[in-house]
This record gives C-alpha cells, sequence and structure tokens, in this order.
C-alpha cells in the first residue's frame, strides 16, 4: 500500500524536528567544551551567562515549539546555581553522557 501524502508530510516534518533537536544538542555540547576552556582560564558568572544566552539565541533560532525545547537550556542554568561547581559541572557531564553526545565525538 503506497503511502499517503501527508503520511510523507508527517514523516518529513519528524525528520525535520530531530535534525533540529540534534542540532541544539551539538550546540550544547559546544557550550559545554567553552565551559571547560573557560574554567582553565577564569570563569566567572557572566561568562557562564553570556554561553547561556548564546545557546538561548539558537535555541529560538530553531523554531521549535513545544514545552521541551528549553530542556539543554535548564541543564547550563543548572550548572550556573550550582554552589559547587566541580558537583555542578559533574552533573553537567553526566547529563550530556545521558543524552548519549559524547559517543558522536
Amino acid at each position: 500500500m503506497p503511502n499517503t501524502i501527508n503520511q510523507d508530510i508527517t514523516r518529513d516534518s519528524g525528520q525535520k524536528l530531530e535534525f533540529k533537536r540534534q542540532l541544539i544538542r551539538n550546540h550544547l555540547l559546544k557550550s559545554y567544551n567553552s565551559i571547560l576552556n573557560l574554567s582553565k582560564i577564569n570563569l566567572t558568572d557572566n561568562n557562564i551567562e553570556s554561553i547561556i544566552n548564546v545557546h538561548k539565541k539558537y535555541i529560538n533560532k530553531t523554531n521549535i515549539y513545544g514545552k521541551n525545547k528549553y530542556t539543554t537550556l535548564r541543564l547550563l542554568e543548572q550548572y550556573k546555581r550550582s554552589k559547587n561547581k566541580s558537583m555542578g559541572m559533574m552533573i553537567l557531564t553526566n547529563s550530556l553522557n545521558k543524552l548519549s553526545l559524547f559517543c558522536e565525538i
């Protein structure tokens, strides 16, 4: 039985949405690497805030609709709010590992 046009459109939009989500995850990984590089030099709350703002702008550029589009942003904000930065980095690293981002490197 051949696919209908609606099934093709739904499949294509689902693939496009997953591609956009993967781009956001890759940008999160770049943000994580920026935090690692800055922590070697001089990491301040202003630096973290600028990384968060860049990531938020990137998410908004992708035009994804839904309540879970800021999940990756919440991970960065959680790191910023942590009082113990080494524990926050460990949680952020484990969260990225759970998203399977380190397997793609």
